[in-house]
């Protein structure tokens, strides 16, 4: 089931961005057999593939249960019944197909950097390497706790690992001829890299969480020789060794690998800054604004009942975050000046992307903030609410919060922003008539107006109610 969840995922994204090249008119002149031919033969082919090799799955997963697990479960035989009947249906029907367009190769030698074909064998192989991915995380999790069930998982691993191997070997041999299967080819290499690195994050992030989070334990919570050594090793550990691993083969192999040389593409400049630079800032902004909070709340709002030790708990997994995603951001940001000189003006459009958005996202923690502090500030002064809340401390955690925000939000918005209004008011044509400058004002200018028209609305209706039903107090602003 899960590899069927993942082929539909994967499915729906590249057919979204193949059907973005086609009323582009990136397909308009192709050779060869006809789109309509090729939708024919490619799509059935890859339909009639998955069904066959679904059922190769089923049989292995049953003969590795028999054989390895010694166990007989109850509805094998169906599984075994399924298995058989989708390989011996799938396969023949995709064979026949793949043989009619391998034929066609010979006629029209150009049908080999068609649309039509990239779009099938990168489609497989980025289903395959998905589902190879999910499984074999969960074979290493199961062998690291040595236990048998690494075998049940070992399926899927094989089958669909044997199919992307097939495909990629006739892939490497055919190359890409022609700029929409280079294309298609960087689409799967970058999606498949986007998600390794994902992979590789979480799993260095919950490792090192752990072990933070184990010596933090020993050093304030009194029970290192209690309870951390025998934590360590638990799920998550495990969880996380399998993590890396995965990932850590995953995103080299189609960074390194697939990818090398490709410092020109535009959806590799897209990858670096707006997932990796623009995803590792954003993650080191939530650790940071997550301990400042945590500090914060304890010397303006102590909280009751709550020791240091307990308080400052979730410092390990935000030191732990802030360092992995610190990590991502400058391994990009040294591969990007190291690319620069190819890149060119797509560098430039991509770097400012990058900017904008971060200035976005300072800007809304600002403001953010700023509401709340003047929340505050209003709740503080208003009689009645002094009178119903006294003693209770109440601003302590939105005073803190509103500050982390403020402290936060605000150099990230200031270093961007005044960056970027330099640049304009010192005449740069390219940098007043950039999409993404204009995107970002408007979309701050249209915010910024919608929250105003709601909020004043909202205030207005509160005030002439109160006023018209003779119960204007200081209540209404509190």
């Amino acid at each position: 089931m899960e590899f069927l969840v993942l082929l539909v995922i994967v499915g729906l994204i590249v057919w979204a961005i193949v059907a973005a090249v086609r009323r582009s008119g990136g397909d308009a002149e192709e050779p060869g057999i006809g789109s309509l031919r090729r939708v024919f033969f490619y799509g059935l082919a890859f339909v009639a593939l998955m069904l066959a090799t679904l059922g190769v799955t089923l049989i292995v997963d049953r003969l590795i249960e028999l054989v390895a697990l010694a166990e007989i479960t109850r509805g094998g035989s169906s599984q075994m019944a399924f298995g058989i009947a989708g390989t011996l249906v799938g396969f023949p029907v995709w064979a026949l197909l793949w043989r009619a367009a391998e034929r066609s190769l010979v006629q029209y030698p150009a049908e080999r950097g068609t649309l039509g074909r990239k779009f099938y064998v990168y489609l497989v192989l980025g289903v395959a390497a998905a589902v190879v991915a999910v499984y074999l995380v969960r074979t290493a999790i199961e062998a690291l706790a040595l236990s048998r069930e690494a075998f049940s998982n070992l399926g899927p691993v094989v089958v669909w690992g044997a199919l992307w191997a097939l495909h990629w070997r006739w892939e490497t041999a055919e190359g890409q001829p022609t700029p929409i299967s280079k294309s298609v080819r960087r689409l799967y290499a970058y999606l498949t890299y986007t998600y390794g690195l994902v992979v590789l994050t979480v799993g260095v992030g919950l490792l090192l969480a752990t072990l933070l989070g184990a010596a933090y334990d020993g050093l304030f919570g009194g029970r290192l020789l209690s309870g951390a050594p025998a934590s360590l090793w638990g799920s998550g550990t495990r969880t996380a060794i399998a993590l890396v691993g995965v990932g850590a083969l995953w995103s080299w192999f189609h960074w390194h690998r697939v990818s090398r040389g490709d410092a020109e593409s535009v959806l590799r400049q897209a990858v670096i800054y707006i997932v990796a630079i623009f995803g590792g800032v954003i993650t080191v902004i939530v650790a940071a604004a997550v301990a400042v909070q945590a500090v914060l709340r304890w010397l303006i709002d102590r909280p009751e009942f709550t020791g240091a030790g307990s308080h400052f708990d979730v410092l390990p997994a935000a030191l732990a975050s802030g360092v992995v995603a610190g990590s991502v951001w400058g391994y990009h940001r040294a591969v990007v000046l190291t690319e620069a000189e190819a890149a060119g003006e797509r560098l430039v459009s991509a770097r400012r992307a990058y900017r904008y958005l971060t200035a976005a996202v300072g800007l809304a923690a600002l403001s953010v903030g700023l509401a709340m502090l003047f929340g505050v500030v209003i709740g503080l002064l208003v009689p009645s609410a002094q009178a119903t809340i006294v003693g209770t401390r109440w601003w302590g955690e939105p005073l803190s919060f509103a500050l982390t925000l403020t402290l936060v939000g605000t150099p990230l918005w200031a270093r961007y922003w005044l960056r970027q209004q330099a640049a304009a008011q010192k005449g740069d044509a390219g940098e007043r008539t950039a999409l993404s400058r204009r995107t970002f004002i408007f979309v701050v200018f249209g915010v910024a107006v919608l929250a105003t028209l709601a909020s004043g609305s909202f205030f207005l209706f509160t005030l002439l109610k109160a006023a018209l039903e003779g119960e204007l107090s200081t209540q209404v602003l509190d």
